[in-house]
């Protein structure tokens, strides 16, 4: 009875190989299909469109729907089922799309082309008829809410209902210097493959902060859409007078599997600068804006030779990254130390805000009441079209007597008597060194082993070299390494189950088509426990192996199958360990070639 079974067992698995190897070389074609479920509709009604996609590896991938023109994505699912049929894996995969008419009309489902694995696989074209619906019909290019809107200055746009941008700026004729604010606003209602690319103009003319000023928001048109918006702010200011042009703004939206890049350029966008007026200040350094100035001396009291910290801080609306610093009085009653500067901006509602901190030190040269001189500073406001100077309150510091040995440091003035002759200090006599401080030992440099203390560093850095280098060889070659020592690896493991191939029994065999996978493993590098034969010889297949030789491996695992689920050898022990080897021999020539 036993008998009979291990019989039928063996001639199951056998037709299950050969089964698995008929089916590896007849490949199976994939195929693409759309479907909606309606050709009429109204605006107020959604479309829903089915992509069917089958592959016969099993993969299944994520498809991106391109923009459908007259339609919008309001959702989408995916769902994919996988089914094996002798070895060979299929699959099919349901991609399911609700869009919504954004306007009435006659509207095609272009035709829809994916390049998979080389075979190029395409859709039919679909006509669409949208009717009027008793909602509003949504407009091609929506106007947004109020939070949207764009600069009431000089606008481009450009896009359709699903995406489209906005160029702003918000002064047509900025004062040299003046801040112009410039923004580029996307609208996108649907959902992106990926992030939209912003290629910024060069803003030739114009000085502007190297990274722009960027805001994420959501906003529901007057038709009812919802977009999401991104925000890109940047601050230019004119450095010349007369004419100015913006180049123009280039995004590229992203495409999906079915279609390429789309690519949008703004208009651009001309400004006319008038040069400052005549007659600025004296102390006049360029800078265009409103600012505020205050000072703060950190004690109205302190003694002589000891310093007084003036704060100064200059705050407001400008361009904080060339304005001018502070020109700062000339007093012969004080001695003026540089000590630090801080300056920082930022966009407060919509304006470019900034201050700047000075700290200097003023050393009293005397005493008594000492004053410290008003600071000045000058602009150009261009919302009142004048010159501005700002000025701070003298302030009065108290000096007392201070520390004698700093006073005498201070310069004194030059009418001051001479003072008085100070008795000359002794002089002081040199003595001979002892002689317990000469050695007549030679000096280190002499020594016989100073020169390896020059020798030593260089060679630890050769080690350490060395061995950094075979550390980054081993880590980046470690699938390429693997691959070429498998045929010396399995070669070891077939002679140890040749020796015990006595003692050892059926389970040789058992061990050699283990061996032949891990081998495999190690040249494809992938796992192959738990495949079925079909499945690797389609692997195989891909590494250019031949269908002679690939039966082979296939009826040598089948060898070692038959051994560890039956009492039947269909080979010697030693025949299977030297069949094997031949095997391997002829593996690595086509797997390395």
């Amino acid at each position: 009875m036993k008998s009979i079974l291990s019989l039928t067992l063996i001639v199951a698995l056998f037709g299950g190989w050969l089964s698995s190897a008929a089916n590896v070389h007849a490949q199976a074609d994939a195929s693409l299909t759309a479907k909606v479920d309606r050709k009429e509709l109204s605006t107020d009604d959604t479309l829903l469109l089915t992509l069917t996609l089958q592959t016969p590896d099993g993969s299944s991938p994520n498809l991106k729907l391109p923009a459908i023109r007259g339609f919008r994505v309001a959702g989408s699912s995916m769902s994919s089922q996988l089914s094996s049929l002798n070895g060979a894996m299929s699959s099919s995969t349901t991609y399911e799309y609700r869009l919504q008419p954004t306007s009435a009309g006659t509207f095609r489902i272009p035709v829809l082309t994916l390049d998979w694995n080389g075979q190029s696989l395409s859709t039919d074209g679909i006509d669409i008829t949208v009717t009027q619906g008793a909602g509003v019909a949504p407009q091609a290019m929506p106007p947004v809410s109020s939070n949207a809107k764009a600069a009431d200055s000089k606008v481009s746009r450009v896009g359709d209902h699903d995406f489209f941008m906005e160029t702003s700026i918000d002064k047509e004729t900025p004062y040299q210097g003046e801040a112009v604010k410039h923004v580029t606003r996307m609208f996108s209602s649907m959902t992106l493959p990926g992030q939209p690319d912003y290629q910024a103009p060069l803003f030739v003319g114009f000085w502007h902060a190297n990274e722009p000023d960027v805001q994420q928001y959501q906003s529901t048109a007057d038709d009812g859409t919802t977009y999401d918006v991104t925000d890109i702010t940047t601050w230019l200011f004119p450095t010349t007078a007369g004419k100015a042009t913006i180049d123009p703004v280039q995004v590229t939206v992203p495409g999906g599997f079915f279609s390429e890049d789309e690519k949008l350029q703004s208009d651009p966008l001309t400004i006319d600068v008038p040069p400052l007026p005549a007659g600025a200040p004296a102390d006049f350094n360029g800078a265009v804006g409103q600012f505020q100035l205050s000072a703060t001396p950190d004690r109205t009291t302190t003694r002589l030779g000891e310093p007084v910290t003036l704060r100064v801080t200059l705050s407001g609306n400008g361009n904080w990254g060339t304005l001018g610093d502070l020109r700062w009085p000339s007093d012969k009653q004080w001695r003026v130390f540089n000590n630090k500067t801080d300056s920082q901006s930022k966009v407060v509602n919509g304006e470019m805000t900034g201050s700047r901190v000075y700290e200097q030190l003023f050393t009293p040269l005397s005493e008594g009441k000492l004053t410290l001189p008003a600071i000045t500073y000058s602009y150009f406001d261009p919302t009142t079209k004048q010159y501005q100077t700002l000025s701070t309150d003298a302030l009065t510091i108290d000096v007392t007597a201070g520390n004698p040995n700093v006073a005498v440091s201070l310069p004194k003035d030059k009418t001051a008597a001479p003072a008085k002759d100070q008795t000359a200090a002794p002089a002081l006599t040199l003595k001979p060194a002892p002689q317990t401080l000469l050695s007549e030992a030679p000096p280190l440099t002499q020594q016989p082993l100073f020169g390896l203390l020059f020798i030593l560093p260089v060679g630890l850095v050769a080690v350490e070299l060395t061995v950094s280098a075979r550390k980054h060889y081993l880590n980046t070659n470690a699938s390429s390494l693997r691959r070429s020592r498998a045929l010396k690896r399995a070669q070891r493991q077939l002679k140890r189950a040749r020796r015990s191939s006595a003692d050892r029994g059926r389970d040789v065999q058992i061990e050699t088509g283990r061996i032949l996978l891990a081998y495999l493993e190690d040249q494809i590098q992938t796992p192959l426990t738990g495949l079925s034969h079909g499945t690797l010889a389609q692997l195989l297949q891909h590494r250019h192996v031949s269908p002679a030789l690939i039966d082979r491996v296939i009826a040598a695992l089948f060898v070692g199958e038959v051994s560890e689920y039956s009492q039947a050898k269909l080979q010697t022990n030693d025949d299977v360990v030297k069949s094997t080897g031949r095997l391997l021999e002829d593996l690595e020539k086509e797997l390395v070639a």
